[in-house]
Formats: C-alpha cells, structure tokens, sequence
C-alpha cells in the first residue's frame, strides 16, 4: 500500500514539474496594440519585435498591411505608412502620428497572448 502511495505521489510531482517548465517556455506570443484618438483608430499586431522587425498595421477598418519598423528602441518603436509617421511609446501606451506637420496624439492599450 505504502508503494502505491509513493507511486502516485512521485507520478504527481513530476507532472507537475513537467507543466511548470511548459508556462515557462513560450512557444507562441502576439501582441495587439489598439490606439484610438477622437476621429481616427488604428491596430497593430506583433509576435516579437527582437526576432522579427516587422507589424501588421490596420487604420480605420482598412486592409492589413504588413510594414517594417524603421527604428527599434527599448520603450518605443517607429514606423512609416503613406505619408504618416507613427511613432509608439510601449511604456506609456501611447502613440504619435505626424502628417505633414501636423501631430495626432492616440490612447492604446496593450492585449497580450502567449501560449
């Protein structure tokens, strides 16, 4: 009875290290960052900016489109669109658009997913 008891218990404590070092090793993350202001909203989407410099970028319900990032920081990131310039500060949750000389300031927040 007493090795059926020890049996179990060590068959439990090696699946739960086993489930442990799996939430442990990411093998899938997206990162969706909505950013709105009074009159436009835009989304990006990315897995890992360190690996892959690249977003998928939608504006206003448009198609997706796929766009490098120009400059990658520790807090923020830049990229180009048309003739926009957005630039995302990560920390703050916060965007800028230049266009033409004129800024637009957005409110985004953050949806992480990792698997």
């Amino acid at each position: 009875m007493l090795k059926h008891i020890f049996l179990s218990l060590t068959v439990l404590s090696g699946l739960a290290l086993v489930l442990f070092f799996m939430t442990q090793n990411t093998r899938f993350e997206s990162n969706v960052m909505t950013c709105k202001n009074t009159k436009n909203n835009f989304k990006i989407t990315y897995a890992q900016l360190k690996t892959k410099p690249i977003i998928s970028f939608e504006k206003n319900g448009q198609t997706l489109k796929r766009l490098p990032i120009s400059n990658l920081e520790e807090n923020s990131l830049q990229f180009e669109n048309q003739s926009s310039n957005y630039k995302l500060d990560m920390e703050k949750l916060s965007a800028i658009e230049t266009l033409n000389g004129e800024t637009v300031i957005y409110e985004c927040e953050l949806e992480k997913f990792k698997m």
